[in-house]
């Protein structure tokens, strides 16, 4: 079930009017691509700020409740949001709205599952995506796509054509880049510490030839 945003419709724009929203616990908002002109919004940021706070929450599906003589609902994700750098404290939210035929292009987080095999035989695994852009319908949107890597051995590599999506979900790539890898850990050899002699090879012995 999606988070429900509330807010009002704003008939004012402008920074001074912003600072006022913000001094007054409010947020200025903007919803875009409900078939009509970007509709100024006030929300409050708190239920938001929760969402957010969470590891999925920028790339969650929201339900916004819009309030007015004409009460408007729509499922929405946010296409962008600025906020204090110290406090985190939101300052403003563009949200896009959703609809069920439209295919939606969104890059979203990689969540590797399980310890590879080749790690468990001490290899190291390194990771060089974190991130990976779909597109779908909405009905079909994941905020995050999950990859079992347990099979993984060492001198494997995982590339974007190996992830198994689920069904209407399709990754864009301009090439099949490496996403994660298990390597060969290196073996350390300790040398002497200096002033400290190297142990003298054995001496070779022979053998008398028997008569």
């Amino acid at each position: 079930m999606s988070a429900t945003i509330e807010a009002t419709i704003r008939t004012e724009t402008g920074k001074g009017v912003a600072r006022k929203l913000r001094a007054a616990g409010k947020v200025p908002a903007v919803l875009y691509g409900h078939g009509e002109e970007a509709l100024p919004l006030t929300i409050d940021p708190k239920k938001l700020s929760y969402e957010l706070a969470h590891a999925e929450g920028y790339h969650s599906i929201l339900t916004l409740k819009i309030a007015g003589d004409k009460p408007q609902e729509h499922k929405v994700l946010i296409q962008d949001y600025n906020a204090q750098p110290v406090s985190d404290t939101l300052l403003h939210v563009d949200f896009m709205a959703m609809q069920d035929d439209k295919p939606l292009m969104r890059t979203v987080p990689l969540v590797l599952e399980g310890r590879p095999a080749g790690v468990k035989l001490g290899g190291r695994l390194s990771i060089y995506r974190r991130e990976i852009k779909i597109k779908c319908l909405p009905a079909n949107f994941l905020p995050a796509i999950k990859i079992d890597i347990s099979e993984m051995n060492i001198d494997d590599t995982m590339r974007v054509q190996d992830i198994t999506l689920p069904e209407g979900v399709e990754a864009i790539a301009k090439d099949n880049y490496a996403i994660a890898f298990v390597k060969q850990a290196k073996v350390e050899i300790a040398l002497p510490e200096e002033g400290e002699e190297a142990a003298a090879a054995p001496e070779a012995t022979e053998t008398p030839a028997e008569s």
